[in-house]
């Protein structure tokens, strides 16, 4: 399915067929979900979970590991692993909305800090900025942003 191919795209040391107990595992946690198979993928790497043994993916260790079904949980589980400056101004940034004026958030956030933090969040795919503005990569990531709001 499309979840296979896109493992096979992304982990490019591999083919369809190498993949498809991997696809099946991820499948299991996105149902399909193309954005929450990237994120999903992204954690998995940077957790080194995605072992190999003899050209075989070792899902077992992702099938021990709690994951969400969720997208907007599994974010929100993702966003809590960042330091808590960056948990904060990516709560404000959501409470604003979908589009932020830069100039906005130095008023609220210390500009220097701010820029910053902008900077490593653009870095982690979270937000983009353009002309002044910024813009949350995907309403999932807004929507796990709120949900950090106690």
């Amino acid at each position: 399915g499309e979840v296979n191919a896109l493992i096979t795209e992304v982990l490019q040391d591999t083919t369809r067929k190498e993949s498809e107990d991997l696809g099946r595992t991820i499948y299991r946690y996105t149902k399909g979900n193309i954005f929450f198979t990237i994120q999903l993928l992204q954690s998995l790497s940077e957790e080194n979970l995605l072992i190999r043994h003899n050209g075989e993916w070792d899902t077992r260790k992702i099938e021990e590991t709690p994951i969400s079904e969720d997208v907007t949980e599994f974010l929100k589980t993702k966003l809590q692993r960042f330091d808590p400056e960056m948990q904060e101004l990516l709560k404000i940034i959501a409470c604003l909305g979908a589009e932020v004026e830069e100039l906005l958030i130095y008023h609220l956030v210390e500009a220097e800090t701010a820029k910053s933090i902008i900077s490593i969040a653009e870095d982690k795919e979270l937000v983009t900025t353009h002309r002044g503005n910024v813009y949350f990569a995907h309403d999932c990531i807004q929507l796990a942003s709120l949900a950090l709001i106690p």
